[in-house]
């Protein structure tokens, strides 16, 4: 089975020492990967966001099965693009996604369905402030919420 881990932190190098060491997988790849993960897996210079090339990639090598780590490609659509071209890929659609992606998209939507969830901002700037002084918060990126 051939395998193409997007991303390039330690999430996808655990992901990439794992599957690594499955007698099932006869090639592993991962974009863009690290120092780290390119001793496991064979690394090609192609960012998560550039869905078109990692499709195309897949493609290419007839890579069996893709699994997204980071959350910037999953809320940019890589899954749809993916199963659009009837690519096996591990991951939420772009819709799923945005639960995780946008902040204020998933409060709005756990306030919508009534569950109970800390005031983001108040909470979590509170706290920050707190421990570390005034801070700039960027609440509704591809990113989780995360102090400038």
């Amino acid at each position: 089975m051939k395998v193409l881990i997007v991303g390039g932190g330690g999430r996808e190098h655990a992901l990439v020492w794992k599957l690594a060491q499955s007698p099932r997988v006869t090639a592993l790849f991962c974009a863009p990967g690290n120092a780290g993960i390119a001793s496991m897996a064979e690394c090609h210079p192609i960012a998560g966001e550039e869905i078109g090339r990692l499709r195309d990639f897949a493609l290419e090598r007839r890579i069996d099965l893709t699994v997204v780590g980071p959350e910037g490609p999953l809320a940019a659509g890589i899954v749809d693009e993916f199963r659009k071209a009837r690519l096996p890929i591990f991951g939420p659609s772009q819709s799923a996604a945005r639960i995780e992606a946008s902040k204020a998209f998933s409060k709005d939507l756990m306030a919508r369905l009534r569950q109970h969830c800390g005031d983001l901002v108040d909470d979590l700037a509170l706290q920050c402030c707190r421990q570390h002084g005034p801070q700039d918060f960027r609440i509704d990126r591809h990113r989780a919420a995360q102090s400038a």
